[in-house]
């Protein structure tokens, strides 16, 4: 009997990630397609000035999930269609190749060319008659899925079909959660796409099926939703909770909203609250994906804590905003015992950019946000955790200064975060970070999944962190709640400025 309980999710999600690392750079585009995050591709092949058809593939899926590659791929599309495939005594290419089929597929998908939709589906249904392993005949009806109006459900795996439900292709209904969760979380063997399709099915669990009964004990408003905020930690709920003072509750599919309207300069500002019970990039890219399917919410902001690097720009209880994140989330340790990571993630949707590129404009424009504290701001007293000297040398004068200048109250500053399912208090992994990775600020556990799950949605996303910890400092342990109410409390105040309202 299968477990279906979060924890054996959590479990197979983990198991799958490690069956995905350092995959083919087509099957990474895919679970970028998917919205699957901290799935990195290997080596792709040198960029020749020839369309390879993978290349294509690739192009395609890119494209479809709203990143931009090398080149376009229409030009591509376009170089493929132009040669000869079937040839009799030919060895073959793209026609047996079921992955790069359904990859261009979706990109012919995602462009609404209905002459390229007929030839793919023409294509692939051809292919499909000469194969006999059932995953690769089952990629092919998938692809022919995307190119016409239904496609019967038996030809589909449970994972397939999910994932194609899931991007609204018409004729795939979803499958039960309780059925999909059962098959996704057996183990066995296959290619590695198959494990993103089953790790992409877990991961967005819960989302709707395009037909079928309604989803019962769901009362969601009929209104905008401008704001959906995102904790963690039961100490940042709280925080929020209280600087927010919600006044209705909202039941959605899988979780609960508190729900706060403030009133801007620009209007009214609805707010929905909710909280990821689980610490890591997965299950809050499962909130993420839970919160924009029921309140469809015009950005996303995690608010909450992090940890921060010794530096005289900032120091504990001081508030950050994520102008860039980056995903360090998948790690590969090497037969000698060093880690190496895929830096992923990216910058800010452009209307998350617009906020925080004004912000030092709107901080002046604030109401005095650090005045509504529910927390007293402890003592910068601090002692080293670790034998590394130069970083200890640099505990010591960044505490130095911040207790020299007598600043008594938090400041904000817009920096980049990154993000991984570490929770890091180890200076030379930092260190391994910053040596190549410039200007990172603070470290934390969720930004990566949900700023995947986001840009391939097309939501804008913002970080706002309060910092709680120092890497390799100990603090007093009060210093937790401050900075879950810098973080709350700032969050209210930008919001309060009607940067989140809709403006006509």
């Amino acid at each position: 009997m299968v477990s279906l309980t979060a924890a054996a999710t959590a479990r197979a999600c983990d198991a799958l990630r490690k069956q995905l690392a350092d995959v083919d750079p087509l099957v990474a585009g895919l679970a970028t397609w998917l919205g699957v995050t901290g799935i990195a591709g290997g080596h792709p092949q040198p960029d020749s000035g020839l369309w390879l058809t993978r290349d294509v593939a690739l192009a395609g899926v890119l494209e479809a999930a709203g990143q931009t590659g090398p080149r376009p791929f229409e030009e591509g599309l376009a170089a493929l269609r132009s040669r000869t495939f079937f040839a009799p005594h030919n060895p073959g290419g793209f026609e047996s190749d079921p992955l790069a089929i359904l990859a261009v597929a979706i990109g012919i998908h995602h462009l609404g060319d209905s002459d390229a939709a007929a030839w793919i589906r023409k294509l692939a249904e051809r292919a499909a008659t000469g194969e006999v392993e059932a995953w690769r005949v089952a990629l092919l009806h998938a692809a022919a899925a995307l190119a016409c109006d239904e496609v019967p459900r038996e030809n589909l795996p449970l994972e397939l079909l999910a994932a194609l439900a899931g991007k609204g292709v018409p004729g795939c209904d979803r499958p039960a959660d309780r059925t999909l969760r059962t098959a996704c979380l057996v183990r066995g063997d296959g290619p590695a796409e198959r494990s993103l399709f089953r790790l992409a099915a877990l991961v967005t669990q819960g989302a709707p099926r395009t037909t079928g009964r309604r989803r019962s004990a769901v009362a969601l408003p009929a209104v905008r939703t401008d704001v959906g905020i995102i904790t963690i930690k039961e100490e940042e709920f709280a925080a929020v909770l209280r600087q927010f003072a919600p006044t209705t509750q909202v039941r959605g599919a899988r979780r609960n909203y508190e729900v706060a309207e403030l009133q801007t300069a620009h209007g009214s500002t609805r707010v929905a609250i909710t909280r990821c019970v689980q610490q890591g990039n997965a299950h809050a890219q499962m909130a993420a994906s839970d919160l924009l399917e029921d309140l469809s919410p015009a950005f996303v902001v995690v608010v909450g804590i992090g940890g921060g690097r010794p530096t005289s720009d900032l120091t504990l209880g001081d508030v950050v905003i994520s102008s860039f994140v980056h995903d360090l989330t998948l790690e590969d340790t090497g037969s000698d015992g060093t880690s190496r990571f895929s830096a992923l993630g990216g910058p800010l949707d452009p209307e998350a950019a617009r906020v925080v590129s004004h912000l030092q404009a709107l901080i002046p424009r604030m109401k005095d946000w650090t005045g509504t504290l529910h927390a007293a701001r402890p003592q910068l007293d601090v002692t080293c955790t670790t034998e590394n000297a130069a970083w200890n040398e640099l505990l010591d004068e960044a505490f130095t200064h911040h207790r020299a200048s007598g600043r008594s109250s938090p400041i904000v500053r817009a920096e980049r975060i990154a993000s991984s399912d570490r929770l890091v208090k180890d200076p030379d992994l930092l260190t391994q970070w910053t040596s190549v990775l410039k200007g990172i600020m603070v470290v934390e556990m969720e930004s990566a999944g949900v700023y995947v799950f986001c840009h391939n949605k097309r939501v804008p996303y913002l970080a706002i962190r309060g910092i709680s910890d120092i890497v390799g400092a100990k603090r007093d342990e009060r210093w937790t709640a401050y900075a879950c109410e810098t973080a709350a409390a700032f969050a209210r105040s930008l919001i309060e400025t009607g940067v989140f309202a809709k403006q006509s």
